[in-house]
């Protein structure tokens, strides 16, 4: 019932479209900042801040155009935890943070 809401024309272009966006841009980020070129690391960067930004623009635009959904509600902090969960996760296994940082964010 919720992504079913999540596919209608309307809503998939708009704010749950930027935060479909921002959960695959979540998956791909890992791969790219376990990688030890710097290519790969700047691209991570430009990726991470193109996700960052599409949060803060999703959450605007859904308020500002009332398109605020069901399936939204549940989908951002999933991929805002996804975002954030992968990057500390990355983190640890480089040995830059103790993998416990994980555990209050889950």
């Amino acid at each position: 019932m919720i992504f079913s809401a999540l596919f209608e024309r309307r809503h998939f272009f708009g704010p749950n479209g930027l935060t479909l966006l921002r959960a695959i841009l979540a998956l791909i980020l890992p791969f790219l900042v376990l990688n030890a070129s710097p290519q790969s690391h700047l691209m991570a960067t430009i990726i991470f801040t193109l996700a960052a930004f599409t949060d803060l623009f999703d959450g605007i635009i859904a308020r500002r155009y009332q398109l605020e959904t069901k399936a939204g509600k549940f989908i951002d902090p999933l991929a805002d935890k996804m975002l954030t969960l992968g990057m500390l996760a990355c983190f640890a296994y480089a040995g830059d943070y103790s993998p416990w940082w994980l555990v209050p964010i889950f």
